[in-house]
């Protein structure tokens, strides 16, 4: 049977969405490296996906791993707010204020994993949070070049 727009797969990786103003920092990438860690992105993710393990980039190199719920392009936005703020991510804000003069366009973001919902009825944000903290360790994102501050594993307990 051949294939139509119906049956035809939507393709993988990072995308904007085209319909907001954060698509200039979509990073438009299908496999990402970081700190060693090669991965390729097995699902279609734009700046609307919901429940995402994410990277925020830095053209420096260095980089942070969130994961939210909502829309991806909305916890970007507050990403970029606490930079101009100075309230949230203290290590991130830090590094753009310090070695970017506090300008955002240094940064760009995508996303790592959708967490699709667990079957049989599961927690999919407990999954969530096992799946940023297993990212946040593959990474070591809390060592060299890494933003986070913390871990939280309790998620696995």
């Amino acid at each position: 049977m051949g294939s139509s727009w119906l049956t035809s797969r939507r393709p993988i990786g990072n995308f904007p969405c085209g319909n907001c103003s954060f698509c200039q920092y979509n990073c438009r990438k299908k496999i990402f490296s970081i700190c060693g860690v090669r991965h390729r992105v097995t699902q279609f993710i734009n700046c609307r996906t919901q429940f995402v393990v994410y990277v925020v980039l830095c053209t420096c190199g260095a980089f942070y791993i969130g994961k939210t719920i909502r829309p991806l392009f909305e916890r970007f936005r507050e990403h970029l707010n606490s930079v101009r703020s100075g309230k949230g991510c203290p290590r991130l804000i830090e590094h753009v204020r310090r070695d970017h003069s506090g300008d955002t366009k240094c940064l760009s973001f995508g996303g790592l994993e959708a967490v699709p919902p667990p079957p049989r009825g599961g927690d999919r944000h407990r999954f969530l949070l096992q799946r940023e903290a297993s990212w946040i360790i593959r990474t070591d994102v809390m060592g060299l070049g890494g933003l986070n501050e913390r871990n939280d594993l309790s998620v696995f307990i």
